[in-house]
């Protein structure tokens, strides 16, 4: 009878202990990692003499495409701030000029040119498109 008694004595003392010690933090003591957030630049220019910038297309912060129409001059930089995109996630640049011809297009990714090119637009209807694949 002693012998039941201390062991549920002991049952009861160990059992909070036990109940505390496996509520610990689940994830081993370590922070859940933020995703790192990225500058991306998008830059036009062109030598069209007297050209104006009517649009401007990006892929904006949310992944999304961003139309920009307001307060647009050459030489124009759009600056845009997003986690950074999984792989194979593209990023586009397109720009509308009044006048046709040859368009300079760059993409920066943290201050790196990680995309340029220099399309010709042959009608003032199109757009001088570049895209970057992460």
């Amino acid at each position: 009878m002693k012998t039941l008694l201390k062991s549920i004595i002991g049952l009861a003392a160990l059992a909070p202990v036990l109940l505390f010690s496996s509520c610990g933090d689940d994830n081993g003591g370590t922070k859940p990692v933020k995703p790192k957030a990225i500058n991306i630049t998008y830059k036009i220019s062109t030598e069209i003499k007297d050209a104006k910038l009517e649009s401007v297309i990006v892929s904006g912060a949310n992944g999304r495409d961003s139309s920009i129409s307001k307060d647009l001059k050459l030489p124009a930089e759009i600056k845009v701030r997003r986690a950074t995109p999984p792989k194979n996630t593209e990023v586009t640049l397109k720009a509308k000029l009044d006048k046709p011809g040859k368009v300079n297009l760059e993409i920066l990714v943290d201050n790196k040119s990680v995309k340029k090119e220099s399309p010709t637009t042959k009608d003032a209807k199109d757009l001088a498109t570049i895209v970057y694949k992460f």
